[in-house]
């Protein structure tokens, strides 16, 4: 009978290999019109905080190199007065990007090669905050469909203004990191680094 029970349960264990999860994306530069530098990540979880915000963790490879951040949804958003010619309402809120370590130094050190801005950062700072504005979606309920989100680092001296855009596509499971101007790629690397 033990032999039997101990046959049985090693039959019905799964490899720990086994996972449904789709490899990470090549976060590359995405040539456009205008060669703007727009990565796209993977999300692969995402966690309320006690104070109601939302945490996103993303990831992506670049040329094997594991790279990824934390972004988190502040809880409270405001929506704006409803403009006539905007098929969406506009809501206000805060987005905080987290590093998460090793793969946070990494992003910030690919974004660094990807922009050309020959900064040579060494490490993302533990949380930057930023200024939100949705430019369609729902930023307080992904589940209701994707969200696009411009985001403001308002900082002085006026070389560390940035702005950039963060959409979450929940359902599909993908976050981008999309560039408004590349005139602020500087700018968002010093927003980011550690110093």
């Amino acid at each position: 009978m033990g032999l039997f029970s101990f046959l049985f349960s090693a039959c019905s264990k799964r490899p720990a290999s086994q996972t449904t999860e789709l490899p990470l994306p090549e976060l590359t530069a995405r040539s456009g019109e205008e060669d703007f530098v727009d990565l796209e990540f993977a999300l692969r979880s995402r966690e309320t905080l006690p104070d109601g915000a939302l945490a996103l963790h993303a990831y992506g490879v670049h040329h094997g190199r594991k790279a990824g951040l934390t972004v988190v949804l502040g809880a409270h958003w405001t929506a704006g007065a409803r403009v006539d010619n905007l098929p969406f309402l506009i809501y206000r809120g805060t987005v905080t990007y987290r590093s998460l370590g090793a793969p946070s130094d990494a992003l910030l050190q690919i974004l660094d090669q990807l922009y050309a801005t020959k900064l040579a950062p060494t490490a993302m700072r533990p949380t930057t905050t930023l200024v939100a504005l949705s430019l369609g979606g729902e930023p307080a309920d992904l589940d209701k469909g994707p969200v696009k989100l411009k985001l403001f680092h308002e900082a002085d001296p006026e070389d560390r203004y940035a702005e950039f855009y963060t959409n979450i596509d929940l359902a599909n499971g993908v976050l981008q990191l999309h560039e408004k101007d590349p005139g602020y790629r500087s700018a968002i690397i010093k927003a980011l680094r550690s110093e």
